[in-house]
């Protein structure tokens, strides 16, 4: 009758899977009792729905070097997310396939996931990118990116970035020794294809010191105080200052 149970979650299982573990009884003093007996559970993969994982922010212009460009993803969701395999196309069937995620992506609840063209030591960001891929190329107009939970079209697209005309929707492109600012997503980050969504990155979170950079990658984007609570996937802008 007084049985007291506590909430585990285990990470890293493989999908469609059996584990079996042993449960132990503890008294009063936290002195192991006889085991009380064996459970088992399979483990099943969440399904993913578009939304879950967004288009966070994009260095579009390059930082400092044209070539120093990041994409930032964000887990929407209060439990991780594998990504692995997953893919980012440009602007559709017309450029194609611009990289493939590699197993092991995963993107921890309300976090953020960074693949940089370059690695830490070569770009203008100071924090280490999950992944660096000279894949990453991002175009100063018509864009747009989407982000398939699969590697082919059968897939399904999960976001959405830019809406694939003129210049990107948010961000600035300057002109050294001018700043170059990133392109954020705003909360709730909505239709990715549309300009209400999206701002330019004013606060300077993990650049290097004097990098003429703003933007905030691996951070909270500009005008948001904190992190959602887990279970809470949005927040509302602090500011809704576009410049």
């Amino acid at each position: 009758d007084n049985l007291t149970t506590t909430d585990k979650i285990a990470t890293g299982l493989s999908p469609d899977t059996t584990y079996w573990f042993k449960v132990w009884a503890y008294n009063g003093d936290e002195i192991a009792t006889l085991p009380v007996g064996d459970v088992n559970f399979s483990s099943t993969t969440l399904p993913t729905n578009p939304g879950d994982v967004v288009f966070n922010e994009l260095m579009w212009m390059g930082a400092v070097s044209a070539n120093d460009e990041w994409i930032e993803l964000r887990n929407t969701k209060n439990y991780p997310i594998d990504i692995s395999g997953w893919s980012i196309w440009r602007k559709g069937d017309a450029d194609g396939l611009m990289l493939t995620l590699p197993n092991g992506s995963t993107i921890q609840a309300n976090s953020y996931f960074l693949i940089s063209n370059y690695d830490a030591a070569g770009s203008s960001i100071n924090v280490t990118p999950d992944i660096v891929d000279t894949a990453v190329s991002l175009d100063n107009t018509a864009l747009q990116l989407k982000l398939y939970n699969g590697t082919t079209y059968q897939a399904t697209v999960i976001d959405t970035a830019d809406d694939d005309v003129g210049v990107p929707l948010a961000g600035v492109n300057g002109t050294a020794p001018a700043y170059d600012f990133s392109m954020e997503r705003k909360r709730p980050p909505g239709d990715g294809t549309l300009a209400a969504n999206w701002q330019t990155g004013f606060e300077v979170t993990n650049w290097d010191a004097g990098a003429p950079c703003s933007g905030t990658p691996r951070g909270i984007n500009s005008g948001y105080e904190n992190e959602p609570p887990a279970g809470i996937s949005d927040l509302t802008a602090l500011t809704d200052n576009d410049d």
